[in-house]
């Protein structure tokens, strides 16, 4: 066919309009199919919404990795707990993770609950690769479960270390007390609201320090989780300790 004779209608596209990339979660039904699927599984699939938002593109399994500062056995783990929870089916094509969601299931018991609306909160995404990966995955659970009990300019209504230890499925006060603390530092809360009240905050600008660690974590330069870190960091200080010692044995 002659491409010449062809007649296009030239539509107008006009630029759509700028806005902070965030997802739509009722994160008072989150938390509650989280703690029946496990705190680790729920986070992981609101992880993978997140960066499915950020990019239309699969996946890498070194990125969950480092987001969510865990192996690649945890995360295959965590995955098959979906799968049997009946929320998603997944598969690893050659290192990339595609992850069919059953939309329905999951919008009804994860972020709409009784297929009623339920009070929605907009979550950045940017979230996600950065206070995530800083305050780690209980912290930043205990986060979204302050957001979902923020009411007016930032301000909680009241809740107990004991309250944020059951929603959030800590086993004990004092972890949950460790993760406020961790927050705290982290400038994200703080309790100045009184009688039980936390008063919430946007996360910061990222300092320097906290660029360069991201991007240590990102590239692979430090291991995804703790136990990696504090294992790389015994080696350094064992081969720095063995560099010393023949330095000073050379000099006597």
């Amino acid at each position: 066919m002659d491409e010449s004779q062809l007649l296009t209608l030239v539509r107008s596209r006009g630029e759509k309009p700028l806005s902070l990339s965030a997802l739509s979660v009722d994160l008072g039904s989150f938390l509650a199919t989280a703690r029946e699927i496990g705190t680790n599984a729920g986070l992981l699939l609101l992880t993978v919404r997140a960066l499915a938002l950020r990019r239309n593109a699969p996946i890498a399994l070194r990125e969950l990795c480092w987001v969510l500062g865990a192996r690649r056995r945890e995360i295959r783990r965590w995955l098959d707990a979906l799968e049997r929870s009946g929320l998603a089916v997944w598969h690893d094509d050659g290192g990339l993770l595609r992850l069919d969601v059953a939309s329905t299931e999951t919008e009804r018991t994860l972020f709409s609950p009784d297929d009623a609306p339920g009070v929605v909160h907009r979550v950045p995404t940017f979230w996600f690769v950065r206070t995530l990966p800083l305050v780690g995955r209980r912290a930043f659970l205990v986060y979204l479960y302050l957001r979902s009990r923020e009411r007016a300019a930032g301000l909680t209504s009241p809740v107990s270390l004991g309250m944020v230890a059951r929603v959030c499925a800590l086993r004990s006060n004092g972890r949950a007390k460790r993760a406020i603390a961790r927050l705290r530092r982290a400038r994200l809360v703080s309790t100045d609201g009184g009688r039980n009240r936390f008063l919430l905050t946007d996360p910061p600008p990222l300092t320097r320090l906290e660029r360069l660690w991201l991007s240590l974590l990102a590239s692979g330069v430090l291991p995804a989780t703790r136990l990696g870190r504090l294992a790389l960091g015994s080696v350094a200080a064992t081969g720095l300790a063995g560099v010393v010692a023949l330095v000073s044995f050379a000099l006597t």
